[in-house]
């Protein structure tokens, strides 16, 4: 069963490098700006700071989601090429996203979260499927 699902896997581990390496990049640079703990971070998009946070920050409202449905869907054992895919696509977006807020390049990362969100309709279309 788990080599039927080696793409969703390969998907798991690159979220969560993704996740290591942006929290990494968060605190280095909370950490070279000085930012005070606890305190708001200025709202400008100009700031590296600012934009490492908001990708951080970002991964995070998706995140749940992403797991949930893999998880399901590998316990439901549903069409693992579909699921795997989806996944796939889904991470290297993230990844793509978050390379894109951090350098401030707007259109793009737009276009990355939009496949992103594609990404986690089609897994969870997969798992309801399933049910059907």
């Amino acid at each position: 069963m788990y080599q039927e699902y080696f793409l969703t896997f390969v998907a798991l581990i690159v979220i969560a490098f993704i996740f290591l390496l942006n929290v990494f990049i968060f605190d280095a640079t909370s950490i070279i700006k000085k930012q005070q703990p606890g305190f708001p971070i200025e709202p400008n998009h100009e700031s590296f700071l600012f934009r490492s946070h908001r990708a951080l920050s970002n991964l995070n409202e998706t995140l749940s989601l992403f797991l949930i449905l893999a998880f399901v869907g590998i316990l439901m054992q549903v069409n693992s090429n579909w699921l795997g895919f989806s996944a796939l696509v889904y991470s290297i977006s993230r990844f793509l996203y978050v390379v894109c807020y951090l350098f401030n390049i707007k259109l793009m990362r737009s276009m990355c979260f939009g496949i992103g969100l594609l990404a986690l309709c089609c897994m969870f279309v997969v798992n309801v499927f399933y049910l059907i």
